[in-house]
């Protein structure tokens, strides 16, 4: 099933682009047993993408039983570091808190993606409780498993990692 256009969180200056954006999303019926999710975040060097540039790797984990979220940050014209992992961290705790409404298993959440999204993802998997907003409380954005492809510091100088790899780092609660 698919739900298009979820929004996770409402920042002032872009509600006024955007009216809409305080319109609740409708719920899924449910259906069993409740699925893994992975967030994946494009590779759009800050500045934002179409959502369907990359939707073959979106439909490829789809396939695979997964609840896909994809997920789009503020551009760094919109907002500098760290609020693209402001708005990464919200969109997970939106999710948890919603997960009956979308069948989602809030205990098996993993996020995914490339270049800048890559970049979002480490950042997660390596970040704590630090660079949260107010919305969703009380709901948890850490992730346990994260894959990073192609991200832009694999071509830092010293870097011995070689460019054009990909890394996927499970840990354990």
């Amino acid at each position: 099933m698919l739900q298009e256009c979820i929004d996770y969180a409402l920042i002032e200056k872009l509600a006024k682009e955007r009216p809409d954006a305080t319109t609740a999303p409708q719920a899924a019926k449910p259906a069993a047993p409740k699925r893994p999710v992975i967030l994946w975040f494009n590779g759009n060097g800050f500045r934002g993408i179409d959502k369907n540039c990359q939707v073959a790797d979106l439909e490829f984990l789809a396939e695979a039983g997964y609840a896909v979220a994809f997920v789009q940050v503020r551009s760094s014209a919109q907002g500098h570091l760290p609020a693209q992992l402001i708005d990464a961290k919200t969109a997970i705790r939106f999710l948890r808190a919603n997960a009956g409404k979308y069948n989602l298993d809030p205990l098996r959440f993993g996020v995914a993606g490339r270049s800048a999204g890559g970049m979002i993802v480490s950042m997660l998997g390596l970040n704590d409780n630090r660079f949260l907003s107010e919305e969703w409380k009380g709901y948890s954005s850490d992730v346990p498993c994260w894959a990073e492809m192609w991200t832009p510091w694999r071509s830092v100088p010293g870097n011995t990692r070689s460019s054009g790899t990909s890394t996927a780092i499970c840990r354990r609660s």
